[in-house]
């Protein structure tokens, strides 16, 4: 069944487009008849088509047993959201034959460890395959929305509508007819812990047999860009070793900012450290090196100024105590 796309909400989209200045989002219905302008789709592009009927088709001559395939687009759409698409698949889905429709992703490389948000359709076993919303945290998936059982379970050609508020309210919507007219709740939930966006993007899990059976249309994605105007603050000074001490931040740091040595001052005459890095974990742990070692039984303060966050705002300058002792290193 060729689109329907709802004027209504298209209309929608478009207001608020106009009126949004931080709006973010897009459409495609591939009646451009390519997936490569307006807006521009990246990834395994050599495996998908735009096919005669105008939907973006996977088409993989060069499957094997078990493939994972995607595409992305650019989304920053985040808050008082709302993410519209058809989907088609001609084949029942199974534990290894299913699709997943990124929300939101901070990579655009959906084969990837990343942290996002993602509609997945099948994916079960027998005849219970449904339409789930799920959080994923690098390679970690966390189920958010469980939707009733067997929704999808023989060749599904469905509508899918997802909405988030700016309370953090998610709700899953499912048109079995997909037309778009006769939408049904799956379920909703309350979650916040990734707040930004980079990506909308489908990905395809499938064998050999089903290298050519995954249809996708009529994307609508609007939304509110996150806008952080929150400066970062210093959440734990620790003493690593008698000249080296560690920051942490509770949000990722501004590099030239960050690694400015002339930005930490430490009192009783030790000065600015010689040397700043970012520790293996992210920019939000700082390293700070000094020439001279800090004296067993001082106490001692550190003051920070003029670093930014990544949405560069400055945070407030603050000065950290500690006592070192060779028995216990940590403020």
């Amino acid at each position: 069944m060729k689109k329907q796309t709802s004027l209504f909400i298209l209309f929608l989209f478009l207001a608020f487009a106009t009126k949004l200045s931080a709006q973010i989002g897009f459409s495609d219905n591939f009646n451009d008849s390519n997936f490569t302008l307006n807006p521009v789709w990246s990834g395994e592009v050599s495996k998908f088509e735009v096919n005669a009927a105008k939907e973006l088709q996977l088409n993989n001559s060069t499957a094997v047993s078990s493939n994972e395939t995607y595409l992305s687009t650019p989304s920053l759409a985040v808050n008082d959201a709302f993410w519209e698409f058809y989907i088609r698949l001609n084949f029942n889905p199974s534990t290894s034959n299913f699709a997943k429709v990124y929300l939101i992703s901070d990579n655009q490389n959906l084969t990837a460890a990343l942290n996002g948000y993602y509609v997945q359709i099948g994916g079960q076993s027998g005849t219970v395959d449904n339409v789930r919303l799920y959080r994923q945290d690098g390679t970690v998936d966390s189920l958010l929305i469980d939707g009733p059982d067997g929704t999808v379970a023989t060749a599904p050609a469905v509508k899918i509508r997802v909405t988030k508020t700016t309370a953090n309210l998610w709700s899953l919507f499912l048109d079995q007819t997909g037309t778009g007219s006769s939408y049904q709740l799956q379920g909703s939930s309350t979650e916040s812990k990734h707040n930004t966006s980079s990506y909308f993007g489908v990905f395809c899990d499938y064998t050999s047999t089903r290298s050519d059976k995954f249809f996708f249309d009529d994307f609508i994605v609007s939304g509110v860009a996150f806008q952080d105007t929150i400066p970062p603050v210093v959440n734990q000074v620790t003493v690593l070793t008698p000249q080296q001490l560690e920051v942490g931040f509770n949000e990722k740091l501004d590099s030239s900012s960050a690694l400015n040595l002339n930005n930490y001052t430490l009192n009783q005459s030790v000065g600015n450290p010689t040397s700043v890095n970012f520790t293996a974990q992210d920019s939000s742990t700082i390293e700070l090196n000094f020439a001279s070692s800090f004296i067993n039984g001082n106490t001692y303060n550190l003051t920070i100024q003029n670093i930014e966050d990544v949405a560069g705002n400055s945070m407030i300058p603050s000065s950290s105590s500690f006592f070192y002792s060779d028995f216990c290193r940590e403020a």
